[in-house]
């Protein structure tokens, strides 16, 4: 089960594929482990319970039926203790999940604020997009208008000389 948890990953990400790929072995190991531990405690409490203590034994006045609802009595009061080491395991390994499962969710959260700035980056390339094409039209346009107004000024001008031209050979006459 150790070697399970403890295989790294070269990457954060590969670590956090491998856990959620192997969780659901752990948890069922824990669960197996758990109900084995349960199981056997039972056995116990039935095997202790089968042969009641020798101040029970030897008071005659209690009857077979009293011991045993007694004995049941007591075995239900008592909250079955893990040993020390599998307590211990047991409790390392619900800190090695909660671990992974708080590494997983900071892992999810990174992943989907990459996933937001990147579309914020795309949206931002595209309006810069527009704004180029909006201000290649202009420069055509203003380059258009430019042209245009030379034109004009230019046809004032011949105009003008026109004028002048025409009205001094009027004059001259």
């Amino acid at each position: 089960m150790l070697t399970l948890i403890q295989e790294d990953g070269d990457t954060f990400a590969q670590r956090a594929e491998m856990y959620y790929k192997r969780r659901p072995e752990l948890v069922k190991m824990v669960e197996d482990l758990r109900r084995s531990y349960r199981s056997l405690a039972e056995r116990y409490h039935q095997l202790k319970s089968e042969q009641p203590p020798l101040a029970l034994r030897s008071n005659s006045s209690l009857s077979n039926a009293s011991t045993k609802q007694h004995l049941h009595r007591s075995h239900i009061l008592e909250a079955p203790e893990l040993p020390k080491e599998t307590s211990d395991t047991l409790a390392q390994l619900e800190f090695q999940v909660a671990l992974l499962e708080d590494h997983l969710k900071q892992h999810g959260e990174l992943i989907r604020r990459n996933e937001e700035k990147r579309e914020i980056i795309r949206e931002l390339r595209l309006e810069q997009q527009r704004m180029l094409e909006e201000i290649q039209a202009l420069k055509s346009c203003t380059s258009r208008e430019t042209v245009a107004s030379g034109r004009r000024s230019n046809a004032s001008h011949v105009s003008r000389l026109k004028g002048l031209f025409f009205g001094r050979l009027s004059v001259d006459k």
